[in-house]
């Protein structure tokens, strides 16, 4: 039979091809750009418009009841759009301030509620307890959601994602959901784990895809002593992230090292004394890595035994910072770690930022970033408060090495020289050469060139290719004489930069700056208009 006649497979492609969602799940850095967030939601639900043209379509033709309710069930939040179509649940008064909703359970579940409820429950496949739409414990909740026998409502659910903190909830599903089923499992909350999420995490350890795991520090012996279980022999485990430190209680180092799958990896090991692995390990599939240490001494002794061939994406904060924070090193130790990799987004920050130490012994000159352009990078992002001074010729530099580089943070807030050796011919070569940077922070030294009136600028820029995609400029404590002309000059580099993010004054002194670089963005939306349609102008 011709391919046309196949009914079903039509109505579910029509189905499909209207499921848009909201979240698409990031499975390569090639499809996200530089951006990974190692926070976002494990599930994809529907666009909102993308749901109300899927119900009016279900609810059009019988033949496309099922494949409807597939796709509108297939992610959700929260168990309250269950619990409603049984009317088992009451609204309650919404919070003055965040205007949440919240919901509590109003009687007994039943036998008879068991055929409605599981028409949509059992095509449910990815389900996150969040505080968006909570159900809120009340006494007696628990026992009002149960059957009293065992029932399975949750025959297909592979993610299982909790950011709220209320049990009910989560019992609920973990009662009864199927014994088979959990691959993806994330619970990030402010406070201790529920025993009954990390006892479902020890059973389907041999079969989790994905764990996700952090409670702010209050279930740390819990978090510790399930990880444990569950890495103590190789699993398919592709992504695990433990923003908890439990290098107390394993070695995670070690242990992740033989997972043969792994290509996520988040972990937490601020303890000072820490050595990291316990030998040379070699992450083989390891494309996105985020680590906390304890400060950049741990860290450069922990890289000394790590290999990261595959690596794309390195994110690391280190949380107590050495009075020189060893620039050079750790620039050094990344660039050896990351020898062989294709590394296209580089973050290196101190958490939470302080203000820069004085004085600095290490100053990161204009050739020291050369160890890092080697790698095809498309970010950049570095404040850990270092000693720079770089000048002009740096900028030619990193543009020629990454023409594709759409984030390039260099600790404006970070010991410059005053003023700056950039100046604004740094800035020109940047915009003539990275046309797709979006975001850039550096301290430059902005007095004006000789022809800052408005005409001359304009010619002087005519011809040349701008970047039409800069909306941001994070300029530190950079040196600023005169506001408006200084919007002017940007304006002419970067046409729709909307705003310079000024260092936040932490004296007297800095007064003066900040408020110029304020008036600097009040400027440059009138500017930046003006600009563009000087060259709609000159093309038509």
């Amino acid at each position: 039979m011709h391919p046309i006649f196949h009914i079903p497979e039509l109505v579910n492609l029509i189905v499909q091809h209207l499921a848009i969602r909201g979240l698409q799940a990031v499975d390569s850095l090639e499809n996200s750009e530089w951006l990974y967030d190692k926070a976002k939601e494990a599930i994809n639900p529907l666009d909102q418009m993308a749901l109300q043209d899927i119900k009016a379509l279900g609810q059009a033709s019988k033949v496309f009841t099922e494949a409807c309710l597939n796709e509108a069930w297939l992610s959700q939040t929260g168990v309250v759009g269950l619990l409603r179509l049984v009317d088992a649940v009451e609204e309650l008064p919404r919070d003055g301030l965040l205007n949440l909703s919240k919901w509590r359970v109003s009687r007994q579940l039943t036998e008879n509620d068991i055929p409605v409820l599981l028409r949509h429950s059992s095509r449910i496949q990815e389900l996150a307890l969040s505080s968006t739409q909570r159900l809120v414990d009340t006494e007696g909740a628990k026992e009002m959601l149960s059957f009293g026998r065992a029932v399975i409502l949750f025959p297909r659910l592979r993610t299982l994602s909790r950011r709220a903190s209320g049990t009910a909830e989560l019992d609920f599903v973990i009662s009864t959901v199927g014994d088979d089923c959990l691959t993806d499992m994330s619970a990030v909350i402010s406070g201790p784990i529920p025993p009954n999420f990390l006892v479902k995490v020890e059973e389907r350890r041999r079969y989790l895809r994905s764990l996700y795991l952090s409670s702010a520090g209050h279930s740390k012996s819990d978090i510790g002593r399930t990880v444990k279980m569950v890495l103590a022999e190789p699993t398919g485990l592709a992504e695990l992230h433990i923003l908890d430190d439990i290098s107390e209680h394993i070695n995670v180092w070690d242990a992740a090292a033989q997972l043969p799958r792994l290509t996520k990896l988040t972990l937490r090991d601020a303890v000072s004394s820490s050595l990291g692995p316990s030998s040379v390990v070699t992450y083989h599939q390891l494309v996105v890595f985020d680590l906390r240490m304890g400060n950049p001494d741990t860290f450069i002794h922990a890289m000394n035994s790590v290999v990261l061939p595959s690596l794309q994406s390195f994110e690391i904060a280190v949380v107590v910072p050495t009075s020189t924070h060893r620039p050079l090193d750790v620039l050094s130790a990344i660039s050896r770690s990351c020898d062989k990799s294709p590394l296209r987004s580089l973050s290196i920050s101190i958490s939470p930022p302080r203000e820069p130490p004085r004085p600095s012994e290490e100053i990161l000159g204009p050739d020291s970033l050369d160890v890092l352009m080697r790698f095809p990078l498309t970010r950049l992002e570095i404040g850990m408060s270092w000693p720079w001074n770089l000048t002009d010729s740096s900028m030619e530099k990193i543009a020629r090495a990454w023409p594709n580089i759409a984030v390039l943070d260099l600790d404006p807030a970070g010991d410059w020289p005053i003023p700056s050796n950039v100046t604004t011919d740094g800035l020109e070569l940047l915009s003539q050469l990275c046309p797709r940077l979006r975001m850039l922070g550096i301290q430059f030294n902005s007095a004006p060139p000789d022809f800052y009136r408005a005409e001359e600028l304009y010619y002087h820029v005519q011809g040349r290719v701008w970047n039409a995609t800069l909306n941001m400029l994070a300029v530190g404590r950079s040196v600023i004489d005169s506001p408006q002309n200084v919007a002017l000059f940007l304006s002419c580099l970067f046409p729709n930069l909307e705003t310079c993010l000024p260092q936040m004054p932490a004296e007297e002194a800095h007064e003066l700056a900040y408020q110029q670089w304020t008036q600097v963005s009040k400027f440059l939306p009138a500017m930046g208009l003006a600009r563009r349609q000087e060259r709609w102008w000159d093309d038509a």
